[in-house]
């Protein structure tokens, strides 16, 4: 799974070699069968990153994230293993910030669309986001790996802008 098709030719050479021989998909393809596959998202934006979780369900997944989303606060949650270094990402967050995401996780259950759920997640992250170990990234991460979709983090992400 890649933003775009392009990335199939312009990207590393293992990523055109995957789309010739597997399955390939952007989010605004098809839906790949992906039946008994693990799945590979390129660079994902949170809103294919949510998508390629929802096609990797009950199979692997390798992410190669990229610098303009980065997906830290995913990997925390999922407890995922870095392929370099056969680590599992260290959860840098404490009870409580973990309390605070998963109130803020609840409040977004319209998408944070403006009214109540929004209001009380801005609150929270008035608070949260002067935390140390708390950022924007590892908040709307989570959120992904919680399973909002794209256009719900897209929300959240306007928030935390306004937030700071």
């Amino acid at each position: 799974m890649t933003p775009t098709q392009q990335q199939w030719r312009s990207g590393p050479d293992v990523i055109g070699h995957f789309a010739d021989t597997y399955d390939a998909t952007t989010s605004r393809g098809r839906v790949p069968h992906t039946s008994q596959r693990p799945v590979l998202a390129y660079v994902p934006d949170y809103g294919d990153m949510h998508l390629a979780a929802s096609y990797a369900r009950n199979r692997a997944l390798a992410v190669v994230e990229s610098r303009a989303e980065p997906l830290i606060g995913w990997a925390m949650e999922v407890q995922a293993v870095d392929l370099t270094t056969g680590a599992v990402t260290v959860d840098t967050r404490s009870p409580e910030q973990r309390r605070e995401l998963e109130r803020i996780h609840d409040y977004g259950n319209n998408g944070w669309t403006r009214g109540f759920g929004a209001d009380r997640s801005t609150f929270i992250l008035g608070g949260l986001l002067g935390q140390d170990g708390i950022d924007g990234d590892i908040v709307l991460g989570y959120m992904v790996a919680r399973g909002h979709d794209g256009r719900s983090v897209a929300r959240l992400a306007k928030i935390i802008e306004n937030v700071r």
